[in-house]
C-alpha cells in the first residue's frame, strides 16, 4: 500500500475516520460498524454483526442495514472492510488507535522502557473510549480499556519519577486521578510528584483535598501509606482538622 495515505480509525475521546489528513464524515451506522469490527479484532459473521448493531429490528432488516453500511464504505477510495466468505473484518491496512494504545499499556505495565515512556502523553490524551456510546459491547470494552489505562499511567508515573521527569510523572498521575478520583494509589503519585519537585505546600493541599473527598463521599480516610507521605510536612494539619 506504499504511496497511499494511511487510514486511521480513532475510537478514544471521539470517533474519527482519517484518510491521511482528511477526516471522513460517515453516518452513525457506519461508525458503529467500524467500531464493532475494530473491537472484535478478528473476522465476524455478518449475521452476528447485524444482530449486535441493530437489535431492535427484524433480522432481514438488520442485514439490510449492514449491506447499506458496507455499500457506503465502498464509496471511500481506500479499502476499509474486507469480506471473508460470510464474515467481515477491518482491512489489515487500517490503523486503530485502540489497538496501539492497548499495546502501549501492556509495555508500560510490564517494563516501561524509554520508548514507551516517551509515548505516555498519547495515553494521557486518550481519556475514554467512545464517550456517550451506550451499546453493551462498547461499555464492556470501555471498562476494560479504562482499567488498563489507569494501571499503565500509574506505572509510568512511578518510572518517570524514578528518572527525574517530574512534570511528565505529574501529567500521568493526574490523568489516572481524573479517571478514578477515589483511587488512593493514583492520588499518592500526585503527592509524590509534588514532593519530588520540592513543592511541599502543593503536596499537602493535594492530600487535604483527597482526604476531604474520601470523608464526604465514602466516609473513610486515606490509606496509611498516603498519610505517611505527608506526616512530616505539617503533622497537626495533616492528621486533624477537616475545617
Amino acid at each position: 500500500m506504499s504511496g497511499h495515505p494511511r487510514v486511521l480509525l480513532r475510537l478514544t475521546s471521539e470517533f474519527q475516520l482519517l484518510v491521511g489528513s482528511e477526516e471522513l464524515s460517515v453516518p452513525r451506522g457506519v461508525q458503529r460498524l467500524l467500531a464493532f469490527l475494530a473491537i472484535a479484532g478478528s473476522p465476524v459473521a455478518r449475521s452476528r454483526v447485524a444482530g449486535q448493531l441493530w437489535l431492535d429490528v427484524p433480522e432481514w432488516r438488520a442485514l439490510g442495514n449492514l449491506r447499506s453500511a458496507l455499500w457506503r464504505l465502498r464509496r471511500v477510495q481506500r479499502p476499509i472492510v474486507r469480506s471473508l466468505d460470510d464474515r467481515i473484518a477491518l482491512d489489515g491496512g487500517v490503523v486503530v488507535d485502540l489497538e496501539e494504545l492497548t499495546r502501549l499499556t501492556g509495555n508500560l505495565s510490564a517494563h516501561p522502557d524509554s520508548d514507551a515512556l516517551s509515548r505516555v502523553s498519547q495515553l494521557v490524551a486518550a481519556r475514554d473510549l467512545l464517550p456517550g456510546w451506550e451499546d453493551e459491547w462498547i461499555i464492556i470494552e470501555r471498562e476494560r480499556f479504562r482499567e488498563l489505562r489507569i494501571h499503565a499511567l500509574e506505572r509510568a508515573s512511578r518510572s518517570l519519577l524514578e528518572r527525574g521527569y517530574h512534570a511528565a510523572a505529574m501529567d500521568a498521575a493526574l490523568a489516572a486521578v481524573e479517571a478514578e478520583p477515589f483511587r488512593d494509589s493514583a492520588q499518592r503519585l500526585v503527592v509524590q510528584a509534588y514532593l519530588s519537585e520540592g513543592n511541599a505546600a502543593s503536596a499537602l493541599r493535594a492530600y487535604l483535598a483527597f482526604r476531604d473527598l474520601m470523608e464526604v463521599e465514602l466516609g473513610i480516610e486515606p490509606s496509611d501509606a498516603m498519610q505517611q507521605l505527608v506526616a512530616d510536612l505539617h503533622p497537626a494539619e495533616a492528621r486533624l482538622t477537616h475545617r
